[in-house]
């Protein structure tokens, strides 16, 4: 079948980049599938099918040996799962002080600085066109501008819950002043008076500059940018991977946790680190940053596998859904699968160094800011799950220990009585996916208390 040929590279997909990892570090205590059968004891249990199939991500709490400070819980995740996963974690999180996540975000969005002036001027601007993109995708929802910057970044949650943190960082130039918005009427050119209405309204966001007041020449002239002069690209609701999500019946993690309020922290690169750190790797992240946003040759393979799955769910009763499932669980649990999706892949090490190395050192470098700030709180480490092992070993180097045992959440758990694939037809399929990865057969015989892990 050419779709479990395909399906390696749809995990890519669906994992982002980030989960190829697992494929050269050790993650199997972070990520795994387990299944579990019908009780031995059972009269009416008539075979030793697996009555479930789950992929199961696990969470595991360091204790610090410096007394004084408090405990970070390394928590992994999969970017798309079922809704109830994505509720446990949402409780899970909400144990902890601090919770520092994981998207590579707009510049500015974890706040602007630069070592000189043109480099304060450039981050200022760059945060400032993130600024002016959420002002028009607010017009775009809502119909009018927002009345300020407040208000802006009180209504974003709607658009993105990640936004009102990235707005509020964005919103302070290099020289920790506000920025200002300005709404004005602008009258339409002649040659459409008979455009209704005869005026829009546009805005400008203003820097103060290094003098931080109105006006100044040379260091101290005002940044200005100007809705008219603004090229605003659609938002991204998701890309390719929430499509997926969509037609598998499962939740996307953006979409399905809630990231406002002080206690998350930013604590990854901005698009423009990491475009400097691929350059200096030597590494082409377009067609990563393009499939991520619904773009570029893996997503358009993303969407074309997408609807030859619908269509054949369609026709067969949601069996290809439930197929696809369950061989999805065993790639994302199995580094073979991931291995055969990178063969082929052009500059994969350098990417690699760059998704999981570089991305790593600065979250790690983001907890140390905040451990500093106040040690005594609890963090919570939130990353994809094939980031654990890196950061594990980053926690190690500054004396923290694991405490205690893994908690294992599963991501995607499969009702396989209920499916309308009947057993012999689901073990053929991943027969042939064994085959195609060129391991022995994956099944395995139900433990006698009922649960294979």
């Amino acid at each position: 079948m050419r779709l479990l040929k395909v399906i390696p590279l749809v995990a890519v997909l669906l994992q982002s980049p980030v989960e190829l990892a697992s494929a050269q570090e050790d993650s199997t205590v972070w990520i795994r599938q387990s299944e579990v059968f019908a009780d031995p004891a059972d009269e009416n249990a008539t075979n030793d099918e697996p009555l479930r199939m789950r992929l199961e991500i696990a969470s595991q709490r360091f204790d610090a040996t410096i007394p004084g400070s408090g405990p970070v819980t390394l928590v992994g995740v999969t970017h798309i799962g079922d809704a109830g996963y994505y509720d446990a974690l949402g409780e899970l999180l909400a144990g902890f002080d601090v919770v520092l996540y994981e998207s590579v975000a707009p510049d500015g969005a974890r706040g602007v600085s630069g070592v000189d002036h043109p480099g304060r001027t450039s981050e200022t601007l760059a945060a400032m066109e993130f600024v002016g993109f959420a002002i028009e995708w607010h017009r775009m929802d809502r119909g009018s501008l927002p009345a300020g910057l407040p208000e802006l970044i009180e209504n974003a949650g709607a658009m993105d819950t990640r936004f009102p943190g990235w707005l509020q960082a964005a919103s302070v130039d290099a020289w920790d002043t506000p920025l200002r918005l300005e709404i004005h009427e602008v009258q339409l050119p002649k040659d459409d008076v008979d455009a209704l209405p005869p005026t829009r309204t546009e805005w400008r966001l203003i820097s103060t500059g290094a003098d931080q007041a109105v006006g100044g020449d040379g260091t101290d002239t005002d940044i200005v940018l100007e809705s008219v002069n603004l090229e605003v690209p659609p938002r991204s609701k998701g890309g390719i991977q929430a499509q997926i999500a969509s037609a598998l019946g499962l939740a996307f993690q953006i979409n399905a946790l809630d990231y406002r309020g002080p206690r998350w922290i930013l604590a990854d690169m901005t698009e423009a680190e990491l475009r400097a750190s691929a350059e200096e790797l030597g590494v082409d992240v377009s067609g990563l940053l393009d499939g991520l946003g619904g773009g570029g040759v893996s997503a358009r393979l993303g969407r074309m596998v997408l609807m030859l799955m619908r269509l054949a769910d369609f026709f067969s009763g949601n069996q290809v859904r439930d197929i696809v499932k369950v061989v999805l669980v065993e790639a994302l649990s199995d580094p073979a699968s991931l291995e055969m999706a990178q063969a082929g892949m052009p500059g994969m090490d350098g990417l690699m160094e760059l998704i999981l190395h570089e991305r790593n050192r600065v979250a790690l470098e983001i907890l140390d800011e905040e451990l500093v700030s106040d040690p005594k709180r609890t963090f919570a480490l939130f990353y994809g799950a094939a980031h654990m092992p890196g950061l594990a070993e980053g926690l190690l180097e500054r004396g923290y220990q694991p405490a205690g045992e893994p908690v294992w959440l599963a991501a995607i758990d499969i009702d396989l009585e209920a499916s309308q694939v009947d057993p012999a037809t689901m073990e053929m399929i991943r027969g042939q996916f064994d085959a195609a990865l060129g391991r022995k057969p994956s099944r395995r015989s139900p433990s006698s208390d009922g649960e294979q892990e």
